[in-house]
Parts: structure tokens; sequence; C-alpha cells
């Protein structure tokens, strides 16, 4: 049996074949490889909406569009839910609306989605609903 060295005047002799291989780095244990979860670390899809942000104004109508919901990279039909403290909106399908004539402020939200395999991906976001003001400054000292 071969002794392999390391240092002058060390032996191994259990560093032979498959002491060579790893310290080649040909059976290294690699780890196991995971899937990208989404928020909640259950499976692979990600929630996003588009537009990415949402910013309004608090004199549009109730089922007003917002935004569109998709889930990437999971798999399967994903089912949506929303938690919204303030009851403003609402989901119908992919599309977040707005449920009821809307005020100013900031609405924080929850998207929720569901493939019914185990993938539950949620994004947090806000909604800024701003106050439409209609005034229009005139100054009749410069005649507009």
């Amino acid at each position: 049996m071969a002794k392999a060295k390391l240092r002058e005047g060390e032996e191994f002799e259990w560093l032979e074949d498959e002491g060579r291989q790893l310290l080649k780095g040909e059976v290294w244990p690699r780890p196991p490889k995971r899937r990208r979860g989404g928020d909640s670390g259950a499976g692979a899809g990600s929630v996003v909406i588009s537009p990415s942000s949402i910013a309004i104004f608090d004199n549009v109508n109730p089922g007003t569009l917002l935004a569109t919901i998709s889930v990437v990279g999971g798999s399967g039909t994903y089912t949506f839910t929303l938690t919204d403290p303030s009851g403003q909106f609402t989901i119908v399908g992919n599309q977040l609306l707005t449920a009821t004539t809307v005020i100013a402020g900031m609405f924080p939200i929850t998207i929720s989605a569901s493939n019914g395999l185990g993938d539950n991906p949620s994004l947090n976001t806000t909604v800024m609903v701003s106050h439409f003001s209609a005034y229009t400054p005139t100054y009749y000292i410069y005649g507009f």
C-alpha cells in the first residue's frame, strides 16, 4: 500500500484514492439544492404587481383597476386573497380594485396567493391615496 505524504515526515495511510479525490474536490459532499421560496418560504413563487407601486387620487370611482397581480416562478393556478384593514380595496380574479370611495392616506395591504400545492407566497405593499384638488389658483393682478 502506497503512503501519501503531506509534509516531510508525516505519513497518512488513509489518504489513498478516496482521500485524493476528496482533496481534488471530486467527491466533496455538496449541500442539497433548495428551491427559491416566496415570502412564506413554502414554495417557488413570488407575488408581483403591475404597476409595482400604487398611487391614486381620492376621486376615483369604486371598481377602478389599481394593479394586475401575478405569480412568477411558481407552478399551477393561483388564487389571490387580500388583507386590507381599511376595507377600501378588493381583489377580483387577478386584479386589485377599489371597493368603495377612497379617502386620502397611506394604506398597507397584503396580497396572498395559493396554488393548493403548498406554495403560498405573499406581498406586503402600500396603496398611497392623495387628495385631488380641483382648485386652480387665479391671479387677478396678472390677468389670469
